[in-house]
């Protein structure tokens, strides 16, 4: 979690300081329910840093494990890739 509230308390601003202000003052910040997001610590720095305004375990508004809008390449990509990996299965050594 120390890692983590260092990136949103010392880079996070950096990274959104060419972001207009009154968009940040209204800006949600959403992620998902890793240990390091749930710690205490990384919690009280976004209350701070967005007050009511993330999502994720441990906040006011909670969101589901694995959400697809969290991780589009569990959803997409990873499945895609493997079955295109997988279509012939290898029956020799040199095969694979």
């Amino acid at each position: 979690g120390q890692k983590y509230s260092i990136f949103l308390s010392e880079i996070l601003p950096n990274l959104l300081e060419n972001v207009p202000y009154q968009i940040r003052l209204t800006m949600w910040y959403q992620h998902d329910g890793c240990p390091a997001h749930y710690a205490q610590q990384a919690q009280r720095v976004l209350q701070r840093q967005f007050p009511n305004r993330w999502i994720g375990r441990g906040g006011d508004v909670v969101w589901p494990a694995r959400s697809p809008d969290l991780t589009p390449l569990d959803y997409f990509l990873w499945g895609t890739v493997k079955n295109d990996v997988y279509r012939e299965l290898p029956t020799t050594v040199e095969d694979m």
